[in-house]
């Protein structure tokens, strides 16, 4: 029966992580664009029209 360590998940994925740093860095930098322009369109505009169109 083969012994299976608790961590041994989170420190696969850490060492994933370390080792494809610069790939990871881009991904992150993909998803805060998506996620501020959806942020940004389906939040911050209909709220900023709202308010503009109440004054």
């Amino acid at each position: 029966m083969k012994s299976v360590s608790l961590l041994a998940g989170p420190r696969q994925a850490v060492q994933y992580v370390k080792s494809h740093k610069a790939d990871m860095f881009w991904l992150w930098i993909g998803y805060q664009t998506v996620k501020g322009t959806a942020t940004l369109s389906l939040i911050w505009l209909p709220l900023f029209l709202a308010w503009k169109t109440k004054l």
